[in-house]
């Protein structure tokens, strides 16, 4: 159980059924966090067959940047004092609104009146015309720069390259982005919500808002634009919070055990 796959498609009508016998049936069932867990359980999976086993990520390839030598990487015309807002994520179909990226521009309004050099560097699929229609309509087009496809591997120089990783969705399931940005060691505003419960800790490494909420969105972004202690401390907390829990390794650990103990259960059978 990943997020969309229990989210959304499993309480489809059509799907239902199908997602029900699957989650009964199954000898273990792995979520990502415990919110997922729940849902899980309310469709049918016995709550001594579901396991939380999150995302990690690379802590090699997401590591600590130096933050001007990879904004002069970018290529995307930033100043040197601009401080730069990123978003990562799809705008197509369903998750356009799903990500909330419109609920972000709108609390961008007010960060920029606050802090005139910030910008928000938006990574992800091509942006829809309503989105750049949005920006327009807002006032903000000039401090908003739409980075599209992004290949993986770059990624961690747009981390290294922000002051701040905001996530505004709607609906999660344990975002790999918020992890990246930890593992990268910048503070993040993600919507209260979900798998974002489990991985960030308000005051600690970032802060938990409610989803939609615009305002209180811009006020914790630029509480963090114009605080550089506060960034630096919550981006560190955040980095280690990565290494001790979150690491590839220790992830295959814990899957390696679950599949062993599955078959230690199955050979114990009596067929």
């Amino acid at each position: 159980a990943r997020g969309s796959d229990l989210n959304i498609f499993a309480h489809k009508s059509l799907l239902k059924p199908f997602a029900k016998f699957t989650l009964e049936k199954a000898d273990i069932v792995v979520a990502l966090s415990s919110a997922l867990k729940k849902i899980a359980m309310k469709l049918g999976a016995p709550s001594n067959k579901v396991f939380i086993i999150p995302n990690g990520v690379d802590v090699t390839q997401f590591d600590v940047r130096d933050k001007n030598s990879c904004r002069s990487e970018l290529n995307l015309n930033l100043k040197a004092n601009d401080k730069i807002v990123l978003f990562v994520g799809t705008m197509e179909s369903y998750r356009k609104r799903i990500k909330g990226l419109y609920y972000l521009l709108v609390a961008m309004k007010e960060v920029i009146k606050h802090v005139p050099n910030a910008r928000l560097v938006v990574v992800g699929t091509p942006p829809r015309v309503d989105l750049l229609k949005k920006v327009i309509i807002l006032g903000i087009d000039k401090n908003v720069l739409f980075a599209g496809m992004v290949p993986h591997k770059k990624m961690p120089i747009y981390y290294s390259a922000c002051d701040v990783f905001v996530l505004p969705s709607l609906m999660e399931g344990l975002p790999t982005t918020v992890l990246e940005a930890m593992a990268s060691a910048r503070p993040v505003v993600a919507s209260d919500i979900g798998g974002c419960r489990e991985l960030i800790k308000c005051g600690v490494n970032g802060f938990l808002v409610p989803p939609g909420d615009t305002k209180s969105f811009a006020q914790k972004i630029i509480q963090i634009l114009i605080d550089d202690d506060l960034a630096v401390r919550l981006g560190r907390v955040g980095r280690k919070i990565v290494e001790t829990q979150y690491t590839w390794r220790s992830i295959t650990e814990e899957t390696l055990n679950m599949y062993i103990n599955l078959l230690k259960m199955r050979k114990s059978r009596k067929f």
